[in-house]
């Protein structure tokens, strides 16, 4: 299984470090849901759960019927 702690986007043109769109940011959860992503701040740049980079966020596992959490097999 591959493993990855932090990530960081570039953005072309000179954009610099910049925030994960949406659709990004749900599979990461999906795929690494303890990863940390680097973004912009006021204060410059930070590392933060990917989770709460979606406040209102829909984690696949835990809506897969073979998983511990649903009542599938252990």
């Amino acid at each position: 299984m591959r493993r990855a702690e932090t990530i960081v986007a570039v953005g072309d043109r000179g954009r610099g470090v910049v925030p994960p769109c949406g659709r990004c940011r749900q599979t990461l959860l999906d795929h690494f849901p303890t990863l940390e992503v680097v973004v912009p701040s006021p204060t410059g740049l930070r590392a933060v759960p990917v989770a709460d980079l979606l406040p209102h966020t829909y984690v696949w596992a835990d809506h897969q019927l073979d998983t511990p959490s649903n009542g599938g097999p252990t």
